[in-house]
């Protein structure tokens, strides 16, 4: 979410620019920030600091994780909806958009929580790409229908097309002024990132009543996250 407040910052500061310099300017922020959060991991791991999280009391660690549940709720219903939070989140409208998700998501906690397992979740979100568009079909919907009605993301402009961030044709459309303004802004997530790594593992730990290696961790995310940002992917 404070990476999405970066973008948006950079292309506020670009209204007047063309789309492929808008485009290249938000992919290398996110990238970048991406990469920033792989450095940040790995350091954390370098100076073995992921231990001092274990020194968090168990009253701050359910807050954090009370407060990033409750952000994911309202992010979540606000990407399905474009509405935000308020009285237009139960008008019918929006209500034929959130409430499909929330019970996926729900079944997909119940089938998780009784499994032990996370291997439903990628099953459950195929079956839900699969059931929406079958549902799309049967109401006589085109793919320019559901698109059109908000369904889908885009549409993009037109001559876009995915490239590596990283590429010199990228970076060659960089408005760097706007990627330096904005920069300040997403950098935050560097701090929530790792705070929200090592609080979500220790929470783990209570659930599963066994330690985690910390070093371990930074280390699979540190290369997780540089993968992801060298395509162009965001924090993870």
């Amino acid at each position: 979410m404070i990476v999405a407040l970066g973008a948006a910052a950079a292309a506020a500061s670009l209204v007047a620019a063309e789309p492929a310099v808008r485009f290249a300017t938000v992919s290398v922020l996110m990238a970048g920030t991406t990469i920033a959060m792989a450095a940040t991991y790995l350091l954390v791991r370098a100076f073995r600091l992921g231990a001092l999280v274990r020194f968090t009391p168990h009253p701050v660690m359910g807050g954090f994780l009370a407060g990033s549940g409750w952000l994911l709720l309202i992010g979540g219903i606000g990407l399905t909806t474009g509405v935000p939070l308020g009285r237009g989140w139960f008008e019918a409208d929006a209500l034929a958009r959130w409430l499909p998700a929330f019970a996926l998501g729900l079944l997909m906690l119940l089938l998780v929580h009784r499994r032990r397992s996370a291997a439903p979740l990628p099953v459950l979100l195929v079956l839900g790409l699969v059931s929406f568009h079958a549902l799309m079909a049967l109401l006589g919907r085109s793919l320019e229908e559901i698109e059109a009605g908000g369904w889908l993301l885009g549409p993009f402009p037109d001559g876009l097309s995915w490239r590596l961030p990283l590429a010199p044709g990228v970076l060659a459309e960089v408005d760097w002024r706007a990627l330096a303004l904005a920069a300040p802004v997403a950098a935050p997530a560097l701090l929530i990132g790792t705070i929200a790594l090592l609080l979500n593992t220790s929470a783990l730990e209570l659930v599963i009543k066994r330690d985690i290696a910390l070093d371990r961790e930074l280390l699979a995310h540190g290369a997780g996250n540089l993968l992801s940002g060298l395509a162009g992917g965001g924090i993870g």
